[in-house]
């Protein structure tokens, strides 16, 4: 089926009239954003209709700041953005992936990686480490999570979500595949966090540690593998060379033949409240699991892609988080792969749902979902 080209020409051209018969003011419910990419230097394309195929006579760069005058769910499954740039003297449809939103006109947090090598930030901007008020787990080693697989089935919207989540990278890195741990992640804290961010920081190691059964994380100021800073947004760069503007969170990871072994996370100290600060924290700690990218479909997720300041993990959060730790999953799976593991955990549907056959339903891999036989 082919997308209504001509109504969402009409509705881009109805919202152009109001913008010209109100000159260089915008309607009230405009509100401010800017745009985002993978890569500092990427070009947006600007489009003349929510959808791919439609015309992009201009393009925008990471970093423009934009109104957003109007929104729309393409056929696509993303969510499209009218948004004009005075500045840059465009208007046009913009994919939400590439429109980030948060206090003024800065982004949520949005983790980024990199299988690049590590840099090593300059000893003269590295604050000194600060010790949690908390107790380290145990230090024994441990190999590899041992997670055993899930007594209970998975829904299709579980198992949906996972394949949007844990595959690939954020902004649709394309190979698309499962990343993880395979060691523990020994964590070093920076900088200046408040009491608050201290006790977030140790209430969200605990609850992943008690999803996964074991110790996936602990504090570690000698041998760390993950770094948290604590600094103002402005010197994020400082921290992190691949550091992109407009985030207050952000995070880093390195991996080898798919496995994660190194990852940086860098929190604002300013311009956010501390309950934006927290759900900074779980965000930003939860994707260098492996579960890197964002989506629009659930709001209540610590994984909702527009800015949210949720400090708590949802049902289908720590169902996903238990999932890509299963012993099964594993490093540089395709989704094909990670369908087969998962097929074995869902309920197949009963004879009446299939038509009567009764037959078992296979996973969809285009769905990631059950779908009865035809």
């Amino acid at each position: 089926m082919q997308f209504p080209v001509t109504k969402a020409v009409l509705r881009l051209a109805s919202v152009a009239a109001i913008a010209a018969i109100a000159g260089s003011a915008l309607p009230g419910w405009a509100r401010p954003a800017a745009l985002t990419a993978r890569y500092a230097n990427s070009e947006i394309n600007v489009r003349s209709a929510p959808t791919t195929q439609a015309a992009a006579p201009r393009v925008g760069r990471v970093g423009d700041r934009v109104e957003v005058l109007d929104q729309t769910r393409g056929r696509d499954g993303y969510t499209w953005y009218l948004v004009k740039s005075a500045q840059k003297r465009y208007q046009g449809w913009i994919r939400g992936d590439f429109v980030t939103f948060g206090p003024g006109t800065a982004n949520r947090a949005i983790a980024s990686v990199s299988r690049g090598p590590a840099v090593t930030p300059p000893a003269s901007t590295v604050a000194a480490p600060v010790a949690a008020p908390v107790a380290a787990p145990s230090t024994q080693a441990i190999a590899a999570v041992t997670l055993p697989p899930a007594a209970q089935p998975y829904s299709s919207d579980a198992v949906r979500y996972f394949t949007e989540i844990a595959l690939g990278s954020e902004y649709g890195d394309a190979s698309g595949i499962v990343r993880k741990w395979r060691e523990p992640m020994r964590i070093k804290v920076h900088g200046s966090p408040t009491q608050e961010d201290l006790r977030t920081l140790s209430s969200v190691m605990g609850e992943i540690n008690t999803l996964l059964g074991t110790t996936q994380m602990r504090l570690d100021d000698a041998s760390p593998n993950v770094d948290i800073y604590f600094v103002p947004e402005a010197e994020f760069s400082r921290y992190e060379p691949n550091y992109r503007p407009l985030n207050y969170g952000y995070a880093w990871t390195w991996w080898n033949n798919d496995t994660i072994d190194r990852a940086r996370i860098l929190i604002s100290t300013v311009d956010i409240n501390q309950q934006e600060r927290s759900h900074l924290i779980r965000e930003e700690l939860t994707q260098s699991l492996g579960l890197l990218r964002d989506s629009f479909r659930y709001s209540d997720s610590i994984f909702y892609q527009n800015w949210t300041d949720t400090t708590q993990f949802s049902a289908l959060d720590r169902q996903l988080i238990q999932m890509l730790y299963r012993p099964d999953v594993l490093p540089g799976m395709s989704k094909t792969d990670v369908l087969s593991v998962f097929n074995q955990a869902l309920p197949a549907p009963s004879a009446t749902a299939c038509g009567g056959s009764g037959a078992p339903a296979p996973l969809n891999a285009s769905l990631g979902a059950a779908v009865c036989p035809r």
